[in-house]
């Protein structure tokens, strides 16, 4: 008889679900992706399946938070109180790597993938996905940046652009060009040459005190983007 914890085993069959509904998705749409498929593949009932997940929506939000999970997880260094604890510039960019590093993942990249691909006829995934991501992330961020307004550092007016102007730098169109499969996620070298021109332009703008910036030099021709 196995020795394991009855709610470990639960976890796995879980982590079963999902993986295959991961992949079904991936592969099938998620309007051709029947629950049967799944169950199919896992193992045992539609009744199991149902304990765990009671509909397909159910199955896409386990997916998404399993996302959430899991930058969370890489961003473990992104407690508010240990960012708290760091020079600003420091922060900055130990936000962008693993902002950079969550939004070119492929769970993150599998789940853009499917919410746009079906925003259509279920544009209730696409939401999910945006409120329990993007919403969170520009939230925390704004928290962040509101501190260190209050303490000084930063000269803000509007938060939620302050937000955009950074996230969207570091995201740049690297995620939707990973998504639409005409690039790679960008190694490690390159992801921190990104991190490092946003954080520096974002001071540049926003840090109090900050100098102006020097004259512009030419730069040297570089590859499309």
């Amino acid at each position: 008889m196995s020795t394991r914890d009855p709610s470990e085993r639960e976890q796995d069959r879980r982590r079963s679900y999902l993986a295959v509904a991961r992949r079904l998705f991936a592969e099938r749409g998620f309007d051709a992706t029947s629950t049967d498929m799944i169950v199919a593949e896992v193992g045992g009932s539609k009744a199991t399946l149902y304990k765990y997940f009671p509909t397909k929506e159910a199955l896409v939000a386990g997916l998404i938070t399993e996302v959430i999970d899991g930058a969370q997880r890489a961003q473990g260094g992104l407690a508010a109180d240990a960012l708290a604890a760091l020079p600003l510039r420091d922060a900055l960019t130990r936000i962008g790597r693993a902002t950079l590093d969550a939004v070119v993942s492929a769970p993150a990249i599998g789940m853009l993938r499917l919410c746009l691909g079906e925003v259509n006829r279920f544009p209730d995934l696409a939401r999910a996905l945006w409120d329990h991501g993007p919403a969170r992330s520009y939230a925390v961020f704004r928290a962040f940046l509101e501190d260190r307004r209050d303490r000084g550092e930063l000269d803000v007016d509007d938060l939620q652009l302050a937000s955009e102007h950074f996230l969207a730098a570091i995201a740049g169109h690297i995620q939707l060009k990973v998504a639409m499969r005409i690039a790679e996620p960008p190694p490690p070298r390159e992801r921190d040459q990104r991190v490092a021109a946003a954080v520096a332009t974002f001071l540049a703008r926003y840090q109090r005190g900050a100098p102006p910036s020097p004259p512009r030099r030419r730069a040297p021709a570089r590859r499309r983007p």
